[in-house]
């Protein structure tokens, strides 16, 4: 898992080989995000007259939670997954407490 900050983004980017789009879920309870996804099994008839001499492959359930930053707007983050990989950015809210001019009236 990659993660990246800029001036006006949060990035994060993690790969998820051999995986489907609809086996990858997204939370995010407060500021933590968690992403879960499934690598399921392949069901494949048995060949009687084929046996394997290594099977390296792994399958299942894997989950990474991370603590994002309480400057980015967790409500609509830009996503997408190519090639195994997932990506997520969440974009940083405008800080309303930057310093103003005032005019004198």
């Amino acid at each position: 898992m990659d993660v990246t900050e800029d001036d006006k983004s949060f990035s994060i980017s993690a790969e998820l080989p051999g995986i489907k789009k609809e086996d990858i879920k997204i939370h995010v309870d407060g500021h933590l995000l968690t992403i879960s996804a499934e690598r399921k099994e392949k069901k494949v008839e048995e060949d009687k007259e084929k046996h394997y001499h290594y099977s390296e492959r792994r399958y299942g359930k894997i989950q990474r939670s991370i603590e994002l930053p309480t400057t980015v707007d967790v409500d609509s983050p830009k996503t997408s997954f190519e090639d195994g990989v997932l990506h997520l950015e969440f974009i940083k809210k405008v800080d309303e407490k930057k310093r103003k001019v005032i005019k004198i009236t």
